[in-house]
C-alpha cells in the first residue's frame, strides 16, 4: 500500500460527500476535499462565499514548498545576464 502523504496539498484528497437522497431515490453529493491526516472535510468556497467544487482549494492548505520570487536586484540586472557565454 502507498504511503499516506502528510504535507502540503497532497494530504487533501478530492471526494464526493454524500448529502442525502433526492425524492426519486438518487444520491445527492457535493465535491469536497478531505484531509487524510485528520479526516476533516473542507468545502471549497470562493471569497464571496460561492461554492467552487474541486476547481477551488481546501481551506488552510499550504503548498509543499514556499514560493520564492526573484529579488529586485535580479530583476533589474536580468538583461545583463550572458546566457550563451562559452566561458561559463
Amino acid at each position: 500500500m502507498a504511503k499516506l502523504e502528510k504535507s502540503g496539498f497532497k494530504k487533501y484528497w478530492p471526494m464526493a460527500e454524500l448529502m442525502g437522497h433526492a425524492a426519486d431515490g438518487t444520491r445527492v453529493t457535493r465535491e469536497v476535499f478531505r484531509n487524510m491526516e485528520t479526516g476533516e472535510i473542507f468545502v471549497p468556497t470562493a471569497k464571496d462565499g460561492t461554492y467552487q467544487g474541486w476547481s477551488g482549494e481546501p481551506t488552510g492548505a499550504k503548498p509543499d514548498q514556499p514560493v520564492h520570487s526573484a529579488s529586485d536586484r535580479y530583476r533589474q540586472n536580468y538583461e545583463n545576464i550572458q546566457w550563451n557565454n562559452p566561458s561559463n
